[in-house]
């Protein structure tokens, strides 16, 4: 069984949206999104806001370790656009790395990695 599927994405979504940092934002739910699996050796994953939808890359999230990095980098992006409505959420500034040292205080990650 393979953890690079839509639906096994959006359940792990599911379950770190009702986790700290992100319990406290209003997620929309995973049917919500649009979930994909491309394989782009350049990244890990991308957001897109319009519409809501979230690929992950194959050729690097190999390991669940990087797979749940990626995932819950995505999700800092979807809260920066969707609840906290931030003009600059696609990009890597001061907002988006509030919430990642948050993350990575939570679950043990390094700051340079997410």
């Amino acid at each position: 069984m393979s953890l690079l599927t839509p639906e096994y994405l959006a359940k792990l979504y599911t379950t770190f949206a009702k986790l700290p940092p992100f319990d406290k934002y209003a997620l929309p739910s995973a049917s919500a999104i649009e979930w994909k699996v491309i394989k782009d050796k350049r990244v890990c994953g991308y957001f897109h806001a319009d519409p809501l939808k979230i690929e992950i890359s194959s050729s690097y999230c190999k390991k669940f370790r990087i797979l749940s990095e990626t995932i819950l980098h995505e999700m800092i992006h979807l809260v920066l656009y969707h609840c906290k409505k931030y003009e600059h959420y696609d990009e890597h500034k001061l907002e988006f790395y509030k919430l990642a040292v948050e993350v990575c205080k939570v679950y043990g990650f390094e700051i340079r990695k997410l």
